[in-house]
């Protein structure tokens, strides 16, 4: 059947074909993104450990250098009581003397989720992995950290917060 200005009426086969063009995206999507979630899942605990390895290793380090105990870093790891069963990690940095508020960082397994607080500032983070399995962190402005990248950004928040 032809329109009025001559030209061929298939709005519907159009529209039809976009919604399920959409569909199949969304679809596409859904997928891929609970694919990465699981990558980020296996990869996830590993990373927060490693990130508590290397806070341990500046503070001890960062004490033996000033010839006496100030910083300490304390890890707990939670498993909560819920349905879904969710574990949280908890990494503390702080001076022994508690002249300044704490660096602390907690991690969901569930929603692959780091939240970093200080008194200089907070934020959060998610866990992404590469396609060649290397597990990072990603902030808000879709930046990529390290281990030690993220470990150094956060201890120089510590180290400039106020109170």
């Amino acid at each position: 059947m032809e329109s009025i200005a001559g030209m061929p009426e298939d709005w519907a086969e159009q529209a039809a074909e976009r919604k399920n063009e959409d569909e199949r995206r969304a679809a596409l999507e859904n997928e891929l993104k609970v694919e990465r979630l699981r990558r980020a899942k296996a990869v996830g605990p590993e990373l927060i450990k490693a990130l508590h390895r290397w806070l341990f290793s500046q503070t001890e380090k960062y004490n033996q250098l000033r010839g006496k105990d100030e910083l300490e870093t304390v890890y707990s790891f939670d498993k909560y009581r819920s349905p879904t069963g969710e574990r949280k990690h908890e990494i503390c940095v702080r001076r022994i003397d508690r002249k300044k508020s704490p660096l602390t960082i907690k991690y969901s397994e569930v929603t692959q989720s780091v939240e970093y607080d200080t008194s200089a500032g907070r934020g959060s983070l998610s866990v992404e992995v590469s396609d060649d399995g290397t597990g990072y962190f990603v902030d808000a402005y879709h930046r990529r950290y390290s281990v030690e990248e993220l470990g150094k950004f956060l201890l120089d928040k510590f180290e400039s917060g106020v109170f």
